[in-house]
């Protein structure tokens, strides 16, 4: 039931425009990127930076799931994987694991809001 609520709400938010919301992937106190995620009817990309880097990628913003999993790359060579749990079909956290072994976590939407 929750599977489906989630679905249809984010067919609701999409089916008449492009829904943006605030992006943090937060490595440790002192290495946060920021950025936004949009999400329309075809696609979902998200990109973050900081002074030192910046990372991008794409998932299916119309997944049936509430937690979703994803690959982006980074401009220092880095690759990650995200694995997500949304809270609202716009807002959510989860965590990152990095090609080199780092961890970090994700939030977005009104979760990302203290970032």
């Amino acid at each position: 039931m929750k599977t489906t609520a989630f679905a249809l709400a984010g067919a609701a938010l999409l089916s008449s425009c492009a829904v943006t919301v605030p992006v943090a992937l937060i490595f440790d106190k002192d290495s946060t990127l920021r950025g936004t995620s949009t999400a329309t009817r075809s696609e979902g990309s998200f990109r973050v930076s900081n002074e030192r880097m910046t990372c991008t990628g794409s998932y299916d913003p119309l997944t049936q799931t509430p937690t979703i999993g994803f690959t982006f790359q980074c401009s220092d060579g880095r690759r990650g994987f995200a694995v997500v749990t949304r809270t609202t079909p716009t807002s959510g956290q989860g965590s990152v694991r990095m090609s080199d072994g780092s961890t970090a976590n994700l939030v977005f939407g009104s979760d990302a809001a203290a970032f």
